[in-house]
C-alpha cells in the first residue's frame, strides 16, 4: 500500500510538472493571440480543435482534482496540510488553465471575426 502510495505521487507530480509547462505555453499563446498576427493560427480548424482539446483536458483534471480535496479535520496533522494545500494548489492550477484556454479559443475567434468583418467592409467601400 506504501509503495502504491509512492507511484501515486510520482505520477501526480509528473502531470503537475506537465500542467505548469501547457500553462507556460498558454500565457505564451495568449501573448501572441492577442498581440501578432498568430490569432490567425489559433481561429483554423486545427488551432480550434487544440485548444478545445486542451479545454477538455483541464476540465476533466479539474473535476477529478476537486473530488480528490481531502475534507478538512479538526485536529489536523502536517501530512493533513501539505495534502490539503497540494490538492488545493493542483485545483486552482486546473481551473486556471481552462480559464486560460477557453480565453484564448474565445480572442482568437473574436479576432477572426472581426477580421472578416474589416475585409467586408473595405471590400464593399471600394
Amino acid at each position: 500500500l506504501v509503495a502504491m502510495d509512492g507511484v501515486l505521487h510520482v505520477v501526480e507530480e509528473v502531470f503537475n510538472k506537465f500542467d505548469y509547462m501547457i500553462l507556460g505555453a498558454l500565457s505564451f499563446t495568449a501573448f501572441a493571440i492577442v498581440f501578432t498576427p498568430a490569432c490567425k493560427l489559433a481561429d483554423s480548424f486545427v488551432g480550434r480543435a487544440v485548444m478545445l482539446g486542451a479545454g477538455l483536458y483541464f476540465y476533466a483534471r479539474w473535476q477529478i482534482d476537486v473530488m480528490r480535496v481531502p475534507q478538512k479535520v479538526d485536529a489536523p496533522s502536517d501530512a493533513d496540510k501539505i495534502a490539503f494545500y497540494r490538492m488545493t494548489r493542483s485545483v486552482y492550477m486546473e481551473f486556471s488553465c481552462l480559464v486560460l484556454t477557453l480565453f484564448n479559443f474565445c480572442v482568437a475567434r473574436l479576432r477572426g471575426r472581426i477580421d472578416a468583418l474589416e475585409q467586408q467592409k473595405g471590400g464593399k467601400g471600394q
